[in-house]
């Protein structure tokens, strides 16, 4: 519309100057030849021209790239059709471009249109929000329909408004089934008036989320087959149209309860088993346990090859206590098709998921015990042997007698650690009663060699003395007597030694001693003996007294022994004694230039009884293994370095006594 037309309307032009210049909007007009007849000053900061410079121009110089994209819009208007459309318009100062809104509005006065009003409004505030709101949707969407747990929205009725995957999968249902249906679908009934009590707290006191059974209650679902299982809630409340809606995240957590309970049950095994070294008594909490978290009915088999078979059989139900006590006199035939059979001869694990009545029978062998065996009703087994590296112990039945109850993968899993416990404590037992039976039969051994040998060498002592006071062939006679009854002492003596070693009495009383004054003892002590073979013996001592925490009459020991070692395999030779410090330990050594010792031989200088083939045979082999376990018993090590022709040495080490 021109400005004359304004004035002879007897319109103020300046007063609608002013009004469409106040318009945020831009705001033209075009004449039907595609010229601007109007513009208001919001066109200059959409297009960078001043209204007065746009006058008069075509709508296409104006418009520039744009102008074939919005010709249909152009054409549409100017016959007589209005046009809204939305369009990124560049910005002339920079940046990014605008969004725009346009609406093409023809000139309503005459028949004819003789133009059309160009509004054009900036909405790119709006198409952000509307961009960031979609993206957000999407986003929410993507993660509420792709994430594992249940999530689903009620209505203020409690109705089911959104039902997720994850709920779908949890609960059995499809999303079409729910939606529109109480929230009751889903839960237990006879938690549905606790839940509602618990919604109606909820929204009363106002909170946005909370957990659900955080008051110390468990919370549980329902599942479309009937199943009820335990679940970890979230519930938030939230407005739509000033209507109170609530939103639940839900996760099913009957596996992770599943396995906790396994873990606290094999804890508790271990405990339990951990009590007893008794296999008779280990066999009945092995049984008791399995009735306890595992089965209804568990039966324990040793499978030893004696006649006197070892069988437990526990039940939790009182009314079967006969039928597991006659399957204990007449346990079922290994050679039959049962599953513990199969579980002993493949050495796995065998799940019997099913029974039926055929089946059963073929277990039994005769009528009585099919009698049992149906009394028992067993629905599912599971057969896990008790392996342990090479040996099979036996084998453990697992039987469940509820129908409801079949026993899955899962199962097995969990009874074959509970095998893997019973087995180690089984094992304990085993070798804890074979140590005992050894080390009684050995103590038996010794103190009978010891009762036995002491009585006729005292004998042989008395009469030693006796002929010691005839003539002088009678006396040496007689003190050939008195020093084998000496050497039978002696070894009497060792024998004993190795039981106190093994029962950990070896030493007697301990005190802060002087090894340096105990090498010197024991060396004076065998210089005779040395000199009667031309043997030269030295000792190598310390400056400073070097004091040890020990038992002296234990330590003089060692040395003997290791003299009288040497002495025996030296003959005109030298022994060294050395006794030294080094940093907070003494160094004892007893070093010969005899034979030597051949390197085949050193590893085995320390077992006891063990003698070189072609060594002086005197003695059982005791001395240096009794050494071994004395120095040991002080907190030090013992060693032996040779050669042949060159000579051995003996070392070891004791800690030094602390100020």
């Amino acid at each position: 519309m021109s400005s004359e037309a304004m004035n002879d309307s007897g319109w103020d032009a300046g007063l609608i100057r002013r009004a469409v210049d106040t318009v945020p909007s831009m705001l033209a007009y075009w004449d039907s030849d595609g010229r601007c007849r109007f513009a208001n000053h919001v066109c200059e900061t959409w297009f960078g021209v001043a209204p007065d410079v746009i006058a008069g121009t075509h709508i296409s110089t104006l418009l520039g790239s744009m102008y074939q994209l919005d010709l249909p819009y152009i054409e549409g208007a100017l016959r007589g059709d209005p046009q809204e459309f939305e369009r990124d318009i560049p910005n002339p100062m920079g940046g990014p471009p605008r969004h725009a809104l346009a609406n093409y509005v023809p000139d309503p006065s005459g028949s004819v249109p003789r133009g059309f009003f160009a509004l054009i409004t900036d909405i790119s505030r709006i198409r952000r929000k509307e961009l960031a709101l979609a993206n957000s949707e999407a986003m929410l969407s993507a993660i509420i329909s792709g994430s594992l747990d249940a999530i689903l929205s009620t209505d203020s009725a409690q109705r089911i408004v959104m039902f997720n995957a994850g709920a779908e999968q949890i609960f059995g249902y499809p999303r079409s089934e729910v939606l529109g249906r109480p929230l009751e679908m889903l839960i237990p009934p006879s938690y549905r008036e606790r839940h509602q009590s618990d919604i109606a707290r909820f929204s009363n006191e106002g909170d946005v989320s909370r957990t659900m059974g955080e008051r110390g209650r468990s919370v549980f679902g329902l599942r479309k087959n009937g199943e009820i299982f335990p679940v970890e809630a979230a519930i938030s409340s939230f407005a739509v149209a000033g209507s109170t809606q609530h939103a639940v995240i839900l996760r099913d957590i009957t596996e992770r309860e599943r396995r906790e309970r396994e873990k606290r049950f094999l804890a508790d095994v271990g405990l339990a088993l951990a009590a007893t070294l008794d296999c008779d008594e280990m066999l009945s909490k092995i049984a008791e346990l399995a009735i306890g978290g595992l089965a209804d009915v568990c039966i324990v088999e040793l499978a030893d090859e004696s006649a006197n078979r070892r069988v437990k059989v526990a039940t939790r139900d009182p009314s079967k206590f006969e039928c597991c006590a006659f399957l204990e006199r007449e346990p079922l035939d290994r050679r039959r098709p049962h599953p513990m059979h199969f579980a002993l001869e493949t050495r796995s694990t065998v799940v019997l998921r099913e029974t039926t009545d055929d089946i059963v029978a073929s277990w039994a062998m005769g009528a009585e015990q099919l009698h049992v065996l149906k009394a028992l009703r067993p629905e599912s087994v599971v057969a896990v042997p008790l392996v342990a590296g090479a040996h099979t112990l036996g084998t453990i039945a697992l039987v469940s007698t509820s129908p409801s109850r079949r026993y899955t993968p899962d199962d097995a899993h969990l009874a074959e650690e509970f095998a893997a416990r019973a087995t180690m404590s089984l094992m304990n037992a085993r070798l804890y009663k074979t140590a005992k039976l050894a080390t009684e039969g050995r103590d038996a051994v010794m103190s009978a060699v010891a009762h036995d040998l002491r009585g006729p060498l005292n004998g042989i002592l008395m009469q030693a003395e006796l002929l010691r006071q005839d003539d002088a062939m009678v006396a040496e006679t007689a003190e050939r007597i008195a020093r084998a009854v000496r050497r039978m002492d002696n070894l009497i003596q060792d024998l004993l030694d190795v039981v106190r070693m093994d029962a950990g009495q070896l030493l007697r009383e301990r005190e802060v001693i002087s090894i340096s004054a105990i090498a010197t003892d024991c060396v004076q002590a065998h210089r005779y003996t040395a000199a009667t073979t031309s043997v030269e013996v030295d000792l190598d001592l310390p400056v400073e007294a070097l004091q040890v925490w020990g038992d002296a009459e234990r330590l003089a020991q060692v040395f003997d022994n290791l003299l009288v070692n040497a002495l025996k395999f030296t003959h005109g030779g030298k022994i060294t004694v050395v006794v030294r410090r080094q940093d907070d330990t003494a160094v004892c050594e007893v070093s010969d230039n005899g034979t030597g010792i051949h390197s085949q031989y050193l590893p085995h200088l320390f077992d006891r009884f063990w003698q070189e083939e072609k060594a002086d045979r005197r003695g059982a082999g005791l001395g240096l293994p009794i050494a071994k376990g004395i120095v040991e018993a002080h907190g030090g090590r013992i060693w032996v370095e040779s050669e042949v022709g060159v000579g051995t040495t003996f070392s070891f080490t004791l800690p030094l006594a602390q100020p």
